[in-house]
């Protein structure tokens, strides 16, 4: 089976060509930088007020030229959405648990949840992405993962096991 798993973060998308007769790490990947960073040299050119309408593709470079186009005298609209580790425990507890609404994660800007069954005991949670620091300020115990030996690929290969799970009712 071969999948194409794109993930576009705040700074990076990384990109994922699986194929299932291959080893992981022979597998074609890559990593450019986030389409957010074009908007964000877009925006400088902007003299005027901006609105923004979309599906979010990651922060970082476009959240700052946001914020200095408002500090240019600009209003700038846009939905915002925020992540702090209390909300971050409170819902993975709710994962946890098998009780997470994934219609009320989407309604909430996040990309949706699906929960199997709930997840019994205590467990460290395997956690990646620029934001995973958040992890330090709550009770969970953690560690950090690098499928493939590549933390950069910790979501195109979070995509392709949910396709084979989805496609083939197994993970490998």
């Amino acid at each position: 089976m071969k999948i194409l798993a794109i993930d576009i973060g705040a700074g990076t998308q990384d990109i994922l060509l699986f194929d299932s007769q291959k080893k992981v790490e022979n597998c074609i990947s890559f990593v450019l930088p986030t389409p957010s960073k074009f908007y964000a040299e877009k925006l400088k050119t902007i003299a005027c007020h901006v609105y923004i309408h979309g599906d979010t593709i990651g922060g970082g470079a476009l959240g700052r030229a946001i914020l200095r186009h408002f500090q240019k005298g600009y209003r700038v609209v846009m939905e915002e959405s925020a992540v702090t580790a209390e909300k971050m425990e409170h819902d993975l507890r709710l994962f946890i648990r098998g009780e997470l609404d994934g219609e009320k994660v989407f309604k909430e800007n996040g990309h949706g949840a699906v929960t199997l069954k709930p997840l019994p005991g205590v467990f460290p949670a395997i956690v990646t992405g620029p934001n995973r620091d958040l992890f330090r300020k709550t009770s969970f115990k953690f560690i950090y993962a690098a499928p493939a030996g590549n933390t950069m690929m910790t979501g195109p290969m979070g995509l392709v096991r949910a396709a084979q799970y989805r496609f083939t009712g197994s993970e490998s």
